[in-house]
C-alpha cells in the first residue's frame, strides 16, 4: 500500500502546539516579501505582516485594480519546512460571500522550497476549491495535498490578479501546514484492472504495470509511444473502495528528468470509469492550475476531482509528432478534498456570562480529542475568550478537524461588599448595605438560596441600602448583582445573617430602649431590649416607610399626674400609667398607624386604685380597655409629660383595641400582662391614662348664619372649650343628605376659654339651602356641630346680581324685586318649589325703573326659587313663613 496524507478539510485559526501520532500544526511566521501599497492604497498589501504575525484574528488585505494580468503578491515562510506528504491551508475571506467566479479565477497560490523554487500550485480557483470554516465571518479555506518525494516547503505565495473594470479584493491569513499520519483519508489504488493498447498502436508497450500498485513510490510502470503511431497506450487501476462525485482523483507521473515536457501533457488523458462505461475524461495539459510541477521531484500529481461516482480510474498516452513518447507512472491516488468535520455544539451560546454553566461539545464517536487549548475530551468547559477548535481521530489514529467556535465570555459583574445588623425586632426588616455599588449596575437583595426580596435597585455609586422583607426568624441575605447592558448575573458567595430575637418572655423595665428599620406592610413589629426577652410595644406601620424607629421606654415609681397643654379642664389632670413611651422614626407616617402598648395586670390596677378614689369620676378604670392615649407633640420627647406645652399641643386617643397578652391576642404569651392598642398619624411622647365619661371635646356656645348685601353667605360661631381640635369644617347641602366641603378653619387644639370663629363671603351652589357645621380631631375623628337653613336673597355673589334686591325674605303676602332689567319688553316669571316643581307663574311688562310684586300667600311654607325670563334671566332664592 501506497500512502499519502488525508485531505485537509478546513484551517486552523489558532495555534495548536500539542501533537497527536505525527500530526502537528505550523503556522507561516515570517514575512518574505509583498507588493507595497500606495495611499491611498489601490494595488497592493494592506498590513502584510497580519498574515504571519501569529495571530489568526487578523488578515492582511490584498487590493489589485490593476485590470487583467496583473498581479500583487504576498509571501509568507514557515520557521519549519512542511515535509512532502504535507497538508497545507491557506485562510481566506471577504467581506461578502466569496463566490464572484472572476475573483476566484484570478486568485493564485504558490508553495515554495526554502529557496524560492516552485513545488506545488493552484492557478485559478473555482468555488469547489473553498472548504467553509465560519460562515457568518465567510471565513474559508484553500487545501493542497503535497506528494512523496525529495523536497521541503517552506514559503506559501498568494497573488490577486487583476479583474476587468474591477478592483479586487481578498483577505488572507496566516498559512499553515500540518504532517498528518499516513493513509488517512487517502486511497492508493490496489488493483491494476487492465493496460494495453487502444487503436492500432505498433511498438506501443506498457512495462511494469504492477508497480503502479506496489507498497512503494519509487517504483514505476512505463508507458511508451513510438513517433506517429495512432494507438495509445494505458494503464487502468481500481481502489479498495469506489470513489465518490466530488473525490480528488490522480496519477504520480513523471519522465525521469523530472521536468514533463509540455507537449507531452497533451497527449496525456485521465479518465474514471464505472465498469466499462466512461464517466468522463480530462487532458492532462488542462489540468496544469492543479498539478505539482517537477521543482526537482521525480513526480507530479495530475488529476481531477470527479463530478459523478466512478470505481476506475484510467491514464492513457498517445504518440508524439516527433520523438518517442515515454512516461512513467508511479502510483494512483484518490481521496476526499472534503473530509467530515468535527462539528462543535456550544451551550448555552457562543456569547456568555462569566460563571454560566458552558461547555462546548464535539461530535460523538471518536476515539480521541485535542482542543487548541491543550484539553481533551469531547466535552470541555471554555475558561477564556477566545476561538476553540477541536481535532478527533479515529481509531486508525487518522485527525479530523473542526471549524473555530468564536467564544465570548462576558465579565461577571463587580461584586459589593455586604454589611448588616442583627435586629432587635420580631417582624421589622433588615437593612442590608452593599458597597460599593456601582451605578452602571443593578442590586436585587435576595432571602440566600432562595427569592428575590421587592425589585432592583440602581447603585449609586456608594452604600446602597437594601430592605429585607419582615423577619421573624434568622435569615441570611445575599445580593444578586445585574449588568443591565449584557444581562450578566453574580452573586455574593458568602451571605449575611440577621439574627431576630426570641419571643417575647416579660415586659420592659425602665429606660428601656431599642430600635429597628420598619418598611411598610399590614403586621405588627415587635420591639424587644437588645439581649434580653423584654418586649417594649409594637408597632403595625400599615402603607407607612417609616426607616429607622426608636422606642423608649420609661417607668416611673408613681402614678404621674398629667396635664394637658393650654388646658384646665377636669379630664386633663388625672394620673397616668407608670409606663409610658417615646417614639421617633426617620420619615413621619403617611397614615394612620397602630401602636401596641404592654403593661403589667399591677400596673393598671395600681392606676385604677388611684383614678377611681379620686373626685374625677371620668378618669375611673374598670379594665385595660378603659384607658386612653395621650400624646404630646412638642420636641422634649422624654420622661417628663410637663415640658413639651413650650412647643406643642397635646391629642387624646380612644383605643383601638385591648386585651391579655396571648398567642391568640398579642401573637405570644406573657402571663399577668395585657395591652391597648391606638390609632395614631404621628409619634411623640405617649401616655395612659383613664377615659371614662369625659365632657365632650368640643363645645360650642354659639352659632348664626347671615346674608351678605352682595347675596354671600357668611357664619359666625364660638367654642366654650376645645380637646385634640384639629379643625372646623363648613359643609352645604340641597337635600340634608349630600353634603359639599365650602370652608375649613384650623381650630385651637386644646382650649378652655371662649374662642370666636367667623367665615364670610361664602359662595353656595344654587341649590344648596343648609349650612353646618363640623368638627374634626386630629386622630380623624368628626362630629356634626351645628346646622341651619341659609336664606340669602340671591343664590350667589358676582356682577350679575350688582343693583338686585328681594325683599323681604322671609315673606308671608308678597316679594318684591327690583333691579335694572336690560331692556323694555314682556317678561314671565315662574315660582319652583324646592323639587322643582313650578307652583305659581304669570306675565308682566318691564319698564323704566324695574320692579315686580309677586303674591305668595297661597304658597305653602318652604323654600321657593323665583326665575325671571326674558331679556335675560335672573333666579333668586326666598323662604314663605
Amino acid at each position: 500500500m501506497k500512502y499519502l496524507p488525508g485531505a485537509f478539510a478546513c484551517a486552523f485559526l489558532v495555534l495548536c502546539t500539542h501533537q497527536h501520532l505525527t500530526s502537528q500544526i505550523v503556522y507561516a511566521g515570517q514575512l518574505i516579501a509583498y507588493t507595497s501599497c500606495g495611499v491611498p492604497c489601490n494595488a497592493g498589501i494592506v498590513d502584510p505582516s497580519a498574515s504571519a504575525d501569529g495571530n489568526t484574528a487578523t488578515y492582511s488585505e490584498m487590493r489589485n485594480n490593476l485590470g487583467v494580468g496583473n498581479y500583487v503578491s504576498l509571501e509568507t515562510g514557515f520557521s519549519a519546512a512542511a515535509s512532502p506528504e504535507a497538508l497545507v491551508g491557506v485562510p481566506i475571506r471577504k467581506s461578502g460571500l466569496l463566490s464572484d467566479a472572476a475573483l476566484l479565477a484570478a486568485l493564485r497560490i504558490e508553495l515554495l522550497d526554502p529557496s524560492g523554487n516552485l513545488i506545488m500550485q493552484r492557478n485559478g480557483l473555482a468555488a469547489t476549491d473553498l472548504n467553509v470554516m465560519d460562515v457568518t465571518q465567510n471565513l474559508y479555506s484553500v487545501s493542497m495535498i503535497t506528494p512523496p518525494g525529495s523536497y521541503t516547503i517552506a514559503r506559501v505565495r498568494i497573488s490577486l490578479g487583476g479583474i476587468l473594470n474591477l478592483t479586487s479584493q481578498v483577505y488572507a491569513g496566516d498559512p499553515f501546514y500540518v504532517n498528518a499520519a499516513a493513509g488517512c483519508g487517502v486511497q492508493y489504488a490496489n488493483t491494476v484492472t487492465g493496460s494495453g493498447t487502444t487503436g492500432v498502436c505498433v511498438l506501443c508497450s506498457v512495462s511494469g504495470a504492477a508497480n503502479v500498485t506496489d507498497a512503494s513510490l519509487t517504483n514505476y510502470a512505463t508507458m511508451s509511444v513510438p513517433v506517429g503511431v495512432g494507438g495509445r497506450t494505458y494503464i487502468e487501476v481500481s481502489f479498495p473502495t469506489g470513489g465518490n462525485a466530488g473525490d480528488y482523483a490522480g496519477f504520480l507521473i513523471g519522465d525521469g528528468t523530472g521536468l514533463l515536457d509540455v507537449t507531452l501533457l497533451g497527449n496525456i488523458d485521465i479518465a474514471t470509469y464505472n465498469g466499462a462505461t466512461l464517466v468522463e475524461t480530462r487532458t492532462v495539459s488542462s489540468l496544469l492550475g492543479l498539478a505539482l510541477l517537477s521543482g526537482g521531484t521525480p513526480s507530479t500529481l495530475v488529476g481531477f476531482n470527479a463530478s459523478a461516482s466512478f470505481n476506475r480510474l484510467r491514464i492513457s498516452m498517445g504518440a508524439l509528432a516527433s520523438v518517442l513518447a515515454s512516461m512513467r507512472v508511479y502510483g494512483a491516488v484518490k481521496y476526499d478534498p472534503t473530509p467530515p468535520m468535527v462539528s462543535v455544539a456550544t451551550s448555552p451560546d457562543t456569547v456568555f456570562c462569566s460563571g454560566t454553566a458552558a461547555s462546548l461539545s464535539a461530535t460523538a464517536g471518536y476515539t480521541s480529542y485535542l482542543w487548541n487549548t491543550g484539553q481533551n475530551g469531547q466535552v470541555i468547559t471554555p475558561g477564556s475568550s477566545g476561538r476553540y477548535m477541536v481535532t478527533g481521530y479515529n481509531a486508525s489514529g487518522c485527525p479530523f478537524y473542526s471549524a473555530p467556535k468564536n467564544i465570548t465570555i462576558l465579565p461577571a459583574p463587580a461584586l459589593p461588599s455586604m454589611q448588616a445588623a442583627n435586629s432587635n425586632c420580631i417582624g421589622g426588616n433588615a437593612l442590608v448595605k452593599a458597597y460599593p455599588a456601582l451605578s452602571t449596575l443593578n442590586y436585587q437583595l435576595r432571602v440566600s438560596g432562595g427569592a428575590a426580596i421587592g425589585t432592583p435597585v440602581a447603585g449609586n455609586n456608594d452604600t446602597l441600602r437594601l430592605f429585607s422583607g419582615p423577619i421573624l426568624t434568622n435569615t441570611s441575605y445575599t445580593v444578586e448583582v445585574t449588568n443591565p447592558v449584557n444581562g450578566c448575573q453574580a452573586q455574593v458567595a458568602i451571605p449575611v445573617t440577621v439574627q431576630v430575637p426570641a419571643v417575647p418572655a416579660s415586659v420592659f423595665s425602665s429606660n428601656d430602649q431599642t430600635g429597628c428599620w420598619v418598611q411598610a406592610g399590614d403586621r405588627f413589629v415587635h420591639f424587644m431590649q437588645p439581649g434580653t426577652d423584654r418586649i417594649i410595644a409594637s408597632l403595625n406601620p400599615k402603607s407607612s416607610n417609616l426607616g429607622w424607629v426608636q422606642f423608649t421606654g420609661y417607668n416611673e415609681p408613681t402614678e404621674p399626674q398629667v396635664q394637658a397643654c393650654d388646658a384646665s379642664q377636669p379630664q386633663f389632670l388625672y394620673p397616668a400609667l407608670r409606663k409610658h413611651w417615646t417614639i421617633s422614626s426617620d420619615t413621619a407616617p403617611t397614615g394612620n398607624i397602630l401602636l401596641r402598648f404592654y403593661m403589667h395586670d399591677a400596673d393598671h390596677t395600681s392606676l385604677a386604685t388611684l383614678a377611681n378614689a379620686n373626685t374625677h369620676p371620668w378618669d375611673d378604670i374598670n379594665s385595660v380597655s378603659d384607658l386612653k392615649l395621650t400624646k404630646y407633640s412638642g420636641t422634649n420627647e422624654n420622661d417628663i409629660f410637663d415640658d413639651n406645652c413650650g412647643t406643642g399641643v397635646v391629642t387624646l386617643h380612644l383605643p383601638a383595641e385591648s386585651g391579655s397578652v396571648t398567642a391568640g391576642a398579642a401573637g405570644f404569651d406573657i402571663d399577668g400582662t395585657s395591652f391597648s392598642g391606638f390609632s395614631v398619624t404621628g409619634f411623640s411622647e405617649f401616655w395612659l391614662s383613664g377615659a371614662g365619661n369625659s365632657p365632650l371635646p368640643v363645645t360650642i356656645g354659639h352659632w348664626q348664619t347671615g346674608c351678605q348685601e352682595d347675596g354671600r353667605v357668611r357664619a359666625s360661631w364660638n367654642s366654650v372649650s376645645e380637646v385634640n381640635n384639629a379643625f372646623f369644617i363648613l359643609e352645604a347641602s340641597a337635600d340634608e343628605h349630600t353634603w359639599t366641603e365650602v370652608c375649613r378653619m384650623e381650630g385651637a387644639g386644646n382650649s378652655n376659654q371662649l374662642t370666636g370663629y367667623q367665615a364670610e363671603n361664602l359662595v353656595l351652589q344654587p341649590d344648596h339651602s343648609f349650612l353646618r357645621l363640623v368638627q374634626q380631631d386630629f386622630n380623624g375623628e368628626r362630629s356634626v356641630k351645628a346646622l341651619s337653613a341659609v336664606h340669602c336673597p340671591l343664590w350667589a355673589a358676582g356682577a350679575d346680581n350688582e343693583g338686585w334686591k328681594l325683599y323681604p325674605n322671609p315673606a308671608r303676602d308678597f316679594i318684591r324685586v327690583e333691579g335694572p332689567y336690560p331692556q323694555d319688553g314682556a317678561l314671565h316669571y315662574s315660582i319652583m318649589d324646592i323639587t322643582g316643581k313650578t307652583v305659581w307663574q304669570g306675565n308682566s311688562s318691564v319698564e323704566d325703573g324695574f320692579y315686580l310684586q309677586v303674591p305668595v300667600e297661597q304658597l305653602k311654607s318652604g323654600l321657593y326659587v323665583l326665575r325671571l325670563s326674558g331679556a335675560a334671566e335672573k333666579v333668586f332664592r326666598f323662604q314663605k313663613r
